[in-house]
């Protein structure tokens, strides 16, 4: 037999497309964290609109964590959605197949916040791979960055040894530094490798240092469509390491 359901129900996890192509979760009354634990791997995590500071550091075999840890999951960040955890980062990418994206875009704000003694580092937006397990499959698209009026460090700061397609997309990107000093859009760090395809478009750049590359990297780099709002683009806007 049928049943009639006549008024509104609760159902999770629910369908993300016509198609249901993919399963999306809700978050846990717990937290932000315990929600991105609880989501399983391939799923999808919806962030509903709020302010979300209560990121716990630590150390993980040995390395900072950096914020809320990501890894093998898809975040989808609400409109109102606001990520500012007091003397942290925002995220950390801890794994392959991750993908952080907004409701729509700049909808979602990630606020880098003062100096994070565990790493000894000023914060960053987000740390892709702080534990050094080489991730691929990496996508970061539609998110503010917002360094105004805190001491942060880089907006995309890589920190392994490599990442293997990796795509930065649409993204708003401003207002970072410490003390008087400028903080780079992105920082690669010079043991690091940028393989397969990298995709840095549709981004501004505004009030922050260079987009930092290399020219080592085993990837093909796609760098167009930016904007560091003014007409052309500087040479200093870029820096594209040498290999030695």
């Amino acid at each position: 037999s049928e049943t009639e359901i006549n008024e509104y129900v609760d159902y999770a996890p629910w369908c993300g497309d016509e198609d249901c192509s993919f399963l999306v979760y809700p978050m846990l009354s717990t937290g932000l964290q315990a929600s991105i634990d609880a989501t399983p791997a391939g799923g999808t995590l919806y962030v509903p609109a709020g302010t979300y500071t209560d990121a716990v550091g630590g150390f993980v075999g040995g390395y900072a964590t950096w914020g809320y840890q990501v890894g093998g999951i898809t975040l989808i960040l609400g409109d109102g959605v606001v990520i500012a955890n007091p003397d942290d980062s925002c995220f950390s990418i801890t794994g392959s197949h991750t993908r952080i994206l907004t409701e729509s875009i700049g909808g979602a704000k990630c606020v880098p916040n003062g100096y994070d003694t565990e790493a000894n580092s000023y914060s960053h937006g987000i740390v892709i791979d702080p534990f050094y397990v080489d991730v691929q499959d990496i996508v970061i698209d539609g998110l503010e960055i917002d360094g105004t009026g805190t001491n942060s460090g880089s907006g995309i700061y890589f920190n392994g040894h490599q990442a293997t397609d990796v795509q930065m997309l649409n993204n708003y990107i401003h207002d970072l530094g410490w003390g008087g000093t400028i903080s780079p859009a992105m920082t690669l760090p010079m043991e690091t490798d940028l393989g397969g395809i990298v995709d840095i478009q549709g981004n501004l750049f505004k009030n922050v240092g260079p987009v930092e590359t290399a020219s080592w990297g085993s990837g093909d780099l796609n760098m167009t469509y930016n904007s560091w709002g003014r007409y052309s683009v500087q040479a200093a806007d870029v820096y594209m390491y040498d290999a030695v």
